[in-house]
């Protein structure tokens, strides 16, 4: 029996709505949400999966958490 993945929509959505729920309201949380929505439309634009464009989003997120961390320690 082949184990089913949630679609890529279904992942976005209860990101989405985590994120929400936690209350998270600063702007990399925000940039994060946006990027998610537009994801299936910047796909079509640039001709890739939508899982290329979130995935280079979650590669942006993580350098800019990096980056912000190295900031608040020094």
């Amino acid at each position: 029996m082949e184990n089913q993945r949630p679609s890529l929509s279904e992942v976005s959505d209860s990101l989405i709505s985590t994120m929400k729920e936690s209350g998270r309201t600063d702007v990399l949380s925000k940039l994060i949400l946006g990027g998610i929505k537009l994801a299936p439309e910047m796909a079509q634009k640039f001709g890739v999966s939508e899982e290329v464009v979130l995935e280079m989003l979650f590669t942006f997120t993580a350098l800019a958490e990096e980056k912000s961390d190295d900031k608040n320690s020094s």
